[in-house]
């Protein structure tokens, strides 16, 4: 069935946006075709900010290959990538599937005491896994857009090698110095030194990772500078631009790419 796609907001060099969609062919708040659906709050004490909805989708009548994780970019929340139909391809591809509203920290322990990284790996990863009927280790991918798709990125360096599948972006958030960064990515240039995803130690070695960024996109030219500094990257970088038509009409190919690494 085809995404679905309600209007929603999308980050343009640290602005935000308004993106006009097409109509949806089922609410946000219900499961694609053949999947089973949950959703909650996770207690902001856990990681420093407020309750955090979450929501998890999974096959229905087979066991789920493996979790993919979706985070959202700025200015979104656990829906946005509901309404970009990333779950409804999950699904059809007997992928489960969750998201969690983790804020405008750009995914990473912040100054203030938030730490959204925490609240994915700690919280809604042991989660979705244990509702969607996966093991405790079972295999997990990440998929993100803008803000997300850097987080994406950072984030799946913390996963055990044997329990990552792999990666896949969409327009990532990306910057090459501390300089150039949006105001609020990061705290400070020691912060955006501690979380560079640019470092070679955290460049991901030997995990499959996809990314994809529009020829009108402004973080084109750091999106191409980091598949150059990692061989082996698998690339799209066609027309677009930073927003949600983009990110929808690419959703597709980057999960298919997450579960061909299964």
């Amino acid at each position: 069935m085809p995404p679905a796609h309600p209007s929603r907001r999308a980050v343009l060099g640290g602005a935000l946006a308004t993106t006009a969609l097409a109509g949806c062919s089922y609410s946000v708040l219900d499961p694609p075709p053949g999947a089973s659906a949950a959703d909650g709050a996770i207690d902001g004490s856990t990681w420093g900010g407020p309750a955090a909805r979450w929501r998890l989708v999974w096959p229905r009548r087979t066991a789920p290959r493996a979790l993919v994780v979706g985070l959202h970019g700025k200015g979104g929340s656990a829906d946005s990538s509901f309404q970009l139909g990333f779950d409804a391809r999950a699904t059809e591809l007997g992928l489960a599937f969750a998201s969690v509203s983790g804020g405008d920290g750009y995914w990473h322990r912040r100054r203030d005491g938030r730490d959204p990284a925490r609240l994915v790996l700690d919280e809604l990863v042991p989660l979705a896994r244990k509702r969607s009927g996966l093991s405790a280790n079972g295999r997990v991918a990440f998929i993100g857009w803008s803000m997300g798709g850097y987080g994406a990125l950072l984030l799946a360096g913390q996963v055990p090698r044997a329990q990552l599948v792999g990666v896949a972006t969409l327009s990532a958030a990306l910057w090459t110095s501390p300089g150039a960064t949006a105001a609020g990515a990061f705290d400070d240039a020691q912060d955006y030194a501690a979380y560079d995803v640019f470092a070679a130690k955290r460049r991901l070695p030997g995990v499959p990772v996809s990314m994809a960024c529009g020829a009108s996109d402004p973080f084109l030219k750091a999106n191409r500078t980091f598949a150059a500094r990692r061989p082996g990257t698998t690339t799209t970088f066609d027309k677009g631009g930073h927003d949600g038509d983009y990110w929808s009409a690419h959703a597709g190919t980057a999960m298919a790419f997450l579960a061909a690494q299964l």
